[in-house]
């Protein structure tokens, strides 16, 4: 299964992944899952997820490359062939011809909007009808709002969850999310990999 974390740019994609991707690595391997699982970044310009990620690597946040239909088809390319039973990749925040394109492989999309993004929220779910992807979850994050986190509805996967600044997440990692957060972050990775049979 093929799950792209897709959104408006600034709404925490990249932390709330990486905090999906150390949850699902320790999930993965039990016993219990026994899934491969893999995640990638389809953004050539951006390598944050790989600095949260990997800390001790030797990632630069951002790369000096520019998007083009040539990259677009490499990243899409890289995205189509892995055959772990989940793949879940980092999309840019911006609907462009190019995102379509590394996207396409995808079968579902967690979708992220900040609640000052949320006037955003219609042209992402238009995307996703438009390009055949699934919604398989539909997230608020909210970072100093006083929203509570939690569930609109757990069945459909819809609800708010308390993002982190980058500096919380290199520090703490997943423990920098609040409890409900966390805890949603846990139920979105058993959800993941019980669907990626």
């Amino acid at each position: 299964m093929k799950v792209v974390v897709c959104g408006p740019s600034h709404s925490g994609k990249s932390t709330f992944t990486a905090g999906l991707i150390r949850l699902l690595r320790a999930r993965a391997w039990e016993r219990v899952f026994n899934r491969s699982f893999t995640w990638l970044t389809l953004d050539v310009t951006d390598n944050t997820l790989p600095t949260l990620v990997d800390p001790d690597g030797k990632h630069r946040r951002k790369r000096d490359v520019e998007w083009s239909t040539e990259r677009a088809q490499e990243r899409r390319a890289g995205f189509e062939h892995r055959d772990e039973s989940l793949v879940l990749a980092d999309a840019p925040g911006r609907i462009t011809d190019e995102l379509r394109l590394v996207t396409e492989p995808a079968d579902c999309m967690i979708l992220l909007c900040s609640l000052e993004k949320r006037d955003e929220r219609q042209s992402w779910l238009r995307f996703a009808e438009e390009t055949g992807i699934e919604l398989y979850a539909d997230m608020t994050t909210v970072l100093r709002e006083r929203i509570e986190p939690g569930w609109n509805d757990r069945s459909d996967r819809n609800g708010t969850v308390r993002s982190v600044s980058r500096s919380a997440f290199d520090t703490c990692q997943t423990t920098a999310f609040d409890d409900t957060s966390h805890r949603m972050l846990k139920q979105l990775a058993t959800d993941l990999l019980n669907d990626s049979q």
